[in-house]
């Protein structure tokens, strides 16, 4: 069991390393949003990370 800071910080790199690898491939919008609106992806990583604490 993980404490949440270490969730987080397994998250954020999970976040970071699907952000590099989905630019440039079309699943972004090509507008650019402002800096502080999350993306879709983060949204959906969001929603993926509550679903698998939801399992623990």
């Amino acid at each position: 069991m993980y404490s949440t800071g270490e969730l987080l910080r397994k998250f954020r790199k999970l976040k970071d390393n699907k952000n590099k690898k989905s630019r440039g491939m079309g699943d972004e919008p090509t507008r650019p949003g402002p800096v502080g609106q999350p993306s879709l992806l983060a949204n959906l990583g969001i929603k993926a990370v509550d679903s698998i604490l939801l399992r623990i």
